[in-house]
């Protein structure tokens, strides 16, 4: 398939929380604020104790293995047919450990990604209020209709408008979408010519782009967008989210990643939810949980 969209992540935060708890007033402040993980853990800790224990920094353990997973690995889980402890050590760098301390500590979110509570964490009204300072989200996570909007409330939601994104402590993407001509298709033609309007054709993609508020996978178009300074997204306040994110769009490394990596991650994700959980009672036992999860659900590979 070809794609038509980069999807570069960021750190989507909460303007009136980190200006109440933080004193910060501009995502640029903010940046500072999270630029890489010990910082951004430095500071989920003045968030935590501002907030009377009650505000964690980032929204689930789901997300922020997205953000390390795909800004810090430089190497695939899957090399040469087989997944080995030790490249599975390497692809895992600390994040066991800086995921349990940082869980156990509140400054991770107790909520699993998809859940209502997940969306209901965003907002300041409601159960689920002020529970955390932000998200990290997906480029297309930050339209009208996608995960922002939802956490936010809608438009007549507590919190519609009061995010801001910063590239967060490190650049990362989270998925991406792609377009082929089925095999039964009998106008093949006319639909290489959509994929390539739609993949390769500038004014096409320029277009997509404004009116879908799409980040698209075309540097020099992306490129005019953020020049052009015009884009305005009404959740994040009138912030152009694409100015943010073409910095992280460049740095997506897609040598990491290969056709498991859906099923490795959830696997990899509920590994460590259990051991932050206590259901595994330590990293080694956490890590073989993870390598017999693997080894039972995809099978065209070796697993040692």
């Amino acid at each position: 398939g070809a794609s038509w969209q980069a999807a570069a992540g960021g750190y989507c935060y909460r303007t009136d929380l980190a200006e109440q708890y933080l004193g910060v007033k501009t995502p640029e402040e903010m940046q500072a604020k999270v630029a890489d993980w010990d910082t951004f853990w430095a500071t989920a800790k003045e968030v935590y104790d501002a907030s009377g224990n009650k505000t964690a920094m980032a929204d689930t353990l789901g997300g922020v293995w997205r953000a390390y997973s795909a800004g810090n690995r430089s190497t695939a889980w899957v090399q040469d047919g087989k997944i080995t402890a030790d490249n599975a050590k390497a692809c895992l760098g600390d994040f066991i450990s800086m995921a349990k301390t940082n869980y156990d500590a509140g400054y991770i979110g107790t909520v699993d990604q998809w859940t209502d509570d997940w969306y209901a964490s965003g907002q300041a009204d409601g159960a689920m209020a002020d529970a955390t300072m932000g998200y990290f989200f997906p480029s297309w996570s930050l339209a009208a209709g996608g995960q922002l909007e939802s956490a936010e409330g809608g438009k007549s939601g507590s919190t519609y408008g009061k995010y801001a994104i910063t590239e967060g402590p490190t650049g990362w993407f989270w998925g991406g979408s792609w377009i082929c001509v089925s095999p039964n298709c009998d106008n093949g033609t006319f639909a290489g010519q959509f994929i390539k309007a739609m993949t390769v054709d500038d004014a096409t993609m320029k277009e997509y782009c404004e009116s879908h508020s799409d980040f698209v996978n075309n540097k020099s178009v992306m490129k005019e967008v953020v020049d052009a300074g015009t884009n305005s997204n009404p959740l994040f306040g009138g912030q152009d989210q694409f100015q943010i994110l073409f910095n992280s769009a460049d740095k997506i490394d897609m040598s990491i990643a290969s056709e498991y990596d859906a099923k490795i991650n959830t696997d990899l994700q509920n590994a460590v939810q259990d051991y932050c959980n206590g259901v595994t009672a330590s990293e080694d036992d956490c890590l073989n949980a993870f390598l017999d999860a693997i080894a039972a659900d995809v099978t065209d590979i070796t697993v040692e």
